[in-house]
């Protein structure tokens, strides 16, 4: 009866704690938008960096249950990378990798509908927007075939690590990819290599569609071209290649195929 009773405390407990802020999001989208909560996907997270034993001991299966039960809601974690699915199956929805992914760390957590990102590729510090922009843009979406990151955060004062908690978690020079001002924002170049990796993304991502809703064509020479347009995009290596090369080429493929689509069936699809 007592551990009954006190079962029952703690999951109390762990309801208010898990609907909190779903509450909340709730609130800010109504405040700000009038949006309805249910067209986001809202993740919170459980694990941070811990071990995979320590994913298992915190009981995130219970947590997972109220959120099913209750929101929306879904867990993610950071830092735990392709083990976790093999430790708690069905409970964490998604990871946020520490640094860097690799195809088949994603291709694990796509396999059961989850999604895999990264909060720290690049590492924070580089202000090269060349390397900010094949970071976000190519490698991380084609190469490492990830769902995102989240990089991107608001700080209202400006906290310096080393003079201010020297020794603790997270003993690295940040960066910052824009300031905030009275009405707009001020870009740092770190942002313009995020934009570009973006518009690189597109590029794939339009290129990608095309080819694929080509290949239902009825003229096998569309066909033909579609094939050979997703067979360059897939050897593709975000690691390697120049960005500026890509963009010209997926440019360039793009319109090859819309003009063969215009000129056999008399408009591109």
């Amino acid at each position: 009866g007592t551990v009954s009773a006190w079962t029952q405390v703690v999951d109390e407990k762990l309801e208010r704690i898990a609907l909190l802020p779903y509450l909340l999001f709730q609130k800010m989208l109504k405040k700000y938008g009038n949006l309805d909560p249910e067209d986001y996907i809202v993740y919170r997270c459980q694990t941070s960096e811990t071990s995979n034993y320590g994913a298992i001991n915190l009981h995130p299966d219970r947590l997972s249950n109220v959120l099913r039960e209750k929101t929306s809601v879904r867990l993610f974690s950071h830092g735990m990378s392709d083990a976790l699915p093999t430790f708690s199956p069905g409970v964490y929805e998604m990871d946020s990798a520490a640094s860097h992914i690799t195809a088949d760390v994603s291709r694990i957590w796509h396999s059961f509908g989850g999604r895999s990102i990264t909060y720290a590729f690049p590492f924070p510090g580089p202000e090269n927007p060349g390397l900010m922009r094949r970071a976000v843009g190519l490698e991380l979406y084609h190469t490492q075939r990830a769902d995102g990151h989240m990089m991107h955060g608001y700080v209202e004062n400006q906290l310096n690590e080393f003079t201010k908690y020297p020794g603790g978690d997270g003993d690295y020079r940040t960066f910052c990819l824009a300031y905030s001002s009275g009405d707009s924002c001020i870009n740092r170049i770190a942002i313009i290599g995020c934009r570009e990796g973006y518009d690189d993304v597109r590029y794939a991502t339009l290129l990608k569609r095309q080819a694929l809703a080509a290949l239902k064509s009825k003229h096998v020479l569309i066909v033909r071209e579609a094939t050979r347009q997703l067979v360059w995009l897939e050897r593709i290596d975000g690691r390697k290649m120049d960005m500026d090369a890509f963009r010209t080429g997926a440019q360039y493929r793009i319109l090859i195929l819309m003009n063969l689509i215009n000129q056999l069936e008399g408009g591109a699809k």
